[in-house]
């Protein structure tokens, strides 16, 4: 054989794996649902994942850009197995300073083409913005189904807002996204966590 040129290689493999039992290939399905958490920088996906999972699975921030490559997190719950995707917050292409924040918003959009659902995390304190039409349109794009999660509703409901009127407002900011269902939470508190699972 030559290593460094490959010649011989494959004879050696046969000669190695000859005493060995073939088995046939057996294609696993997946059971698993796969859930790409996705949004704007900030909106709470990594409190999200952390509170789904009940323990600090990904780093929580005040800094935009804590999260720079997707996490993977498995998770049982009443009898079903959940793997969750937290992804780096998807910016404006002008407001990617590195060459870093191009590859996570890259891999933030490859999570969600991997992904069976995705759930868009909207920030209810800093209200709704066009970047979250944008990261919704690439949901559409991808042919995912999409619940859309509003995060900080008890900061919302401080600030003096009601589900409905931002409920109306969501459904007008996001028409494309009209049979998409919506929930309010709170990922700090844990505060309407069990809808999202339904």
């Amino acid at each position: 054989i030559s290593a460094e040129h490959g010649i011989g290689v494959g004879d050696l493999l046969d000669a190695a794996l000859a005493a060995v039992p073939r088995v046939g290939a057996t294609e696993e399905k997946a059971t698993e649902v796969r859930i790409a958490l996705v949004g704007r920088p900030n909106v709470g996906k990594s409190s999200l994942l952390n509170r789904l999972l009940g323990r600090e699975r990904a780093v929580v921030s005040a800094i935009p850009g804590t999260t720079r490559d997707a996490v993977d997190s498995a998770l049982t719950r009443g009898g079903k197995r959940y793997l969750f995707v937290d992804t780096a917050g998807i910016r404006r292409v002008r407001l990617l300073k590195e060459h870093v924040d191009h590859v996570s918003v890259v891999q933030a959009r490859h999570s969600l083409e991997r992904g069976d659902v995705a759930i868009l995390v909207l920030d209810a304190k800093d209200g709704l913005r066009d970047m979250d039409a944008t990261i919704g349109g690439y949901v559409q794009e991808a042919r995912r189904g999409v619940v859309i999660a509003v995060n900080k509703w008890d900061l919302g409901r401080e600030a003096g807002l009601s589900e409905k009127k931002f409920t109306v407002a969501v459904r007008d900011h996001l028409k494309f996204l009209g049979h998409a269902p919506l929930v309010f939470l709170s990922a700090k508190s844990g505060k309407g966590i069990q809808p999202l699972f339904s």
